[in-house]
């Protein structure tokens, strides 16, 4: 059983009613009545062993509540506490950022389109607010991660349309916005955005503008360093041979731009960032090599020769996968040093051990060509 009880305090009343009942005396002229208004207050009856027992709730009890559960990482339960005074409280001033922590509690669950539907909620209430900045921020990571690259770049880009935001603001939303245009092969308008993100700390005051191993700014040379090694990978070796030299003078440009960029991440200093790009360099090379493997050959030549020219090709570019091995081996160093564990970690690692045993196992070598010679189902 519930039981509301309007926040409202008269003075005086109770007492008025209990002279009026004294007998029939006068009762002397009761002073002005005044009142207060405080917040509501929720009771709630239950039954226990036959003993109704009763809890008065408020919205800053069931606020900190939540909040309580949510930094011991009891989502759930905060989440229930959160909507709990969404629903009995709902214009409580801790309303609105119930729903903003709320929508954080389904994030960190991975429930991303739970979050994004709060986030929407919040920007409902206070469009110009700085709050609705912030849910605006969170959506953008939020549809990132449910692959939704298109929403995030209309999310980023009513971010930039509002006023008041900082150099760092505006760094984030374009770093955010490269990294869509770039989950959508938009590669000339990420390269803009990554690059107009730079623009921004070096052309911020002095006040504003952040270090260069701040995470947003290494991250948009990060996603410059990804745009070239986007062309890069794009080139496939075809025939005829004029065509094919050609393409592979534009490919040993793209890698070493590429690579260039990724050392220039990794001496900014952000331990994240500077292991993703040691592990994409080492990546590179990899590709490199399986790019000429599967560079097309004549379809005129017989069984020996293919695997004459194979073993040749093999020889000639053995040294792209050792050097693949190197750059993991430093990576890895270069991770323990800088004391990081991390899905860029994890991969250089796996990477590493898959060479060294490839190159050492000639049936996977074998089986690797009869693959490359077989034509694509159609």
């Amino acid at each position: 059983m519930q039981v509301w009880r309007r926040g409202v305090v008269i003075a005086g009343v109770v007492g008025a009613l209990g002279a009026g009942c004294a007998g029939g005396q006068r009762v002397a002229e009761a002073p002005p009545v005044q009142s207060m208004t405080l917040d509501p207050m929720l009771i709630q009856a239950t039954l226990e062993n036959g003993e109704v027992r009763t809890v008065a709730l408020d919205a800053e009890t069931l606020f900190k509540e939540a909040t309580s559960d949510f930094q011991d990482r009891r989502y759930d339960r905060a989440i229930e506490r959160y909507k709990e005074l969404l629903k009995h409280f709902p214009e409580s001033t801790l309303a609105l950022p119930s729903l903003y922590n709320a929508g954080l509690a389904y994030e960190r669950m991975d429930r991303w389109q739970d979050a994004v539907e709060l986030y929407k909620q919040v920007i409902a209430r206070v469009p110009g607010g700085s709050e609705a900045t912030d849910a605006l921020y969170r959506s953008a990571e939020c549809y990132a991660r449910l692959g939704e690259h298109a929403e995030v770049v209309a999310t980023v880009d009513q971010i930039l349309g509002r006023s008041g935001l900082v150099a760092y603001d505006r760094i984030e939303a374009q770093t955010r916005k490269g990294d869509a245009l770039l989950k959508l092969g938009r590669l000339e308008e990420a390269e803009a955005a990554y690059q107009a993100a730079l623009r921004l700390n070096k052309q911020a005051p002095a006040e504003e503008a952040v270090s260069e191993d701040t995470h947003f700014v290494a991250a948009a040379e990060f996603g410059l360093s990804q745009v070239s090694h986007a062309l890069f990978e794009r080139i496939r070796f075809v025939l005829p041979v004029e065509r094919m030299e050609r393409d592979i003078e534009d490919k040993v440009q793209l890698f070493m731009q590429a690579q260039n960029s990724y050392i220039r991440v990794m001496r900014r200093g952000n331990p994240y960032w500077a292991t993703a790009a040691g592990f994409h360099i080492g990546r590179m090379y990899e590709e490199f090599y399986k790019s000429l493997l599967a560079a097309e050959i004549p379809n005129d030549l017989s069984d020996e020769e293919t695997r004459l020219y194979f073993a040749e090709l093999r020889k000639k570019t053995r040294p792209l996968i050792e050097r693949a091995m190197q750059v993991y081996e430093k990576n890895i160093i270069m991770s323990e040093r800088y004391g990081i564990t991390n899905d860029f970690t994890a991969q250089t690692q796996e990477n590493l051990e898959r060479l060294k045993s490839y190159l050492v196992d000639a049936q996977s070598q074998k089986a690797e060509e009869e693959a490359l010679r077989t034509p694509p189902a159609p």
